[in-house]
C-alpha cells in the first residue's frame, strides 16, 4: 500500500560525504578508500574495466571536469520523446 504523503525524498544521502557542496573528483577517492556510498560505486574499483577510470579521476581533476562536460553534451543530444510519443512524469520515482 501506497503512503499516504510523498515522503520518498526526505531520506538523502550525499554520493560524496566529503565535498558535499563542491563538484569535484572526491567521490572517486572515496571510492578508492572503500567510502563509497552505494554498493555499487564500491564494485567500480573491483572490475578491471572500471578500476583504471577510478583511479586516474581520483588523480586527475581537471581531466575528470573536462571529461564529465563532454559527457553532458554527450547526454544533451539524445533524442526526447515529444507529444504523444513522449510521458512526463508526476513523481520521478513511478511511472504513472
Amino acid at each position: 500500500m501506497c503512503p499516504k504523503k510523498d515522503t520518498s525524498n526526505s531520506n538523502l544521502a550525499p554520493l560524496d560525504a566529503t565535498s558535499t557542496l563542491m563538484f569535484d573528483n572526491e567521490y572517486y577517492r572515496n571510492v578508492l578508500n572503500n567510502t563509497g556510498l552505494l554498493e555499487s560505486d564500491q564494485a567500480l574499483i573491483g572490475d578491471r574495466r572500471t578500476a583504471p577510470m577510478v583511479y586516474y579521476y581520483s588523480n586527475n581533476q581537471l581531466s575528470f571536469y573536462n571529461d564529465f562536460a563532454a559527457s553532458m553534451m554527450k547526454l544533451s543530444n539524445v533524442g526526447v520523446l515529444t507529444g504523444i510519443k513522449g510521458k512526463i512524469r508526476k513523481k520521478c520515482g513511478s511511472v504513472n
